[in-house]
């Protein structure tokens, strides 16, 4: 994650965290609400049904501290929303920052896949000298056949018709009973598309 996404999202987990704080807060005082709202339906009941007259001040008692309840609970709210607004107002600020970020990173990255193609490009040469060099060997080994096997025929025919003593290298079939030394596609694609090297690459990267 790139420096300004990561300062977006620090900002954004401060107005979330400072927002979740006011909605545990209100649902506090929604229970206690609640609360005095059962209390002051009991006290009136005194008053109205029982006419018990010191339940009279209990009951303006009740109803101011409901009052102040309900207060708080819209102040708490009318805060929450304001928190949630600037929090909109201030991420929606930084997106031109962060697609200046992602600008920045995405030509640093496309500057490296550039240094990694000139890289393969190399590594291609390269593999490419050694398939040669596998064919300079195996041309030496026929030409030494084939010089052995001309100097003896005119006493021998024993070896005129033996096979080459030298075994083909396999560089592309992942079927034949020997593990394919060259390039495979099908494994480049997969590294490529899923970054998952094959499992017989851990062999030449273990320590």
């Amino acid at each position: 994650m790139y420096p300004e996404m990561q300062q977006f999202y620090k900002i954004k987990s401060e107005y979330e965290d400072e927002i979740a704080r006011l909605e545990e807060r209100r649902k506090q005082l929604q229970e206690e609400k609640a609360e005095a709202s059962r209390r002051y339906n009991k006290t009136l009941s005194k008053v109205v049904y029982e006419g018990d007259s010191d339940s009279a001040v209990e009951l303006a008692e009740r109803k101011k501290a409901s009052a102040e309840i309900a207060e708080e609970l819209n102040r708490v709210k009318e805060e929450a929303d304001h928190l949630r607004a600037a929090m909109d107002e201030r991420l929606k600020s930084m997106i031109a920052s962060l697609k200046e970020g992602r600008d920045r990173e995405f030509g640093a990255a496309e500057k490296q896949m550039q240094l990694k193609k000139e890289d393969l490009q190399r590594y291609r040469a390269e593999y490419l000298m050694l398939i040669q060099q596998l064919y300079d060997i195996r041309r030496f080994a026929q030409d030494v056949d084939t010089e052995f096997k001309r100097t003896v025929k005119p006493f021998t025919h024993e070896f005129e018709y033996e096979s080459s003593p030298l075994p083909d290298v396999n560089l592309h079939n992942p079927f034949a009973e020997d593990d394919a030394a060259g390039i495979i596609e099908t494994e480049v694609q997969q590294v490529y598309k899923t970054g998952k090297l094959p499992g017989w690459v851990s062999e030449y990267t273990k320590e």
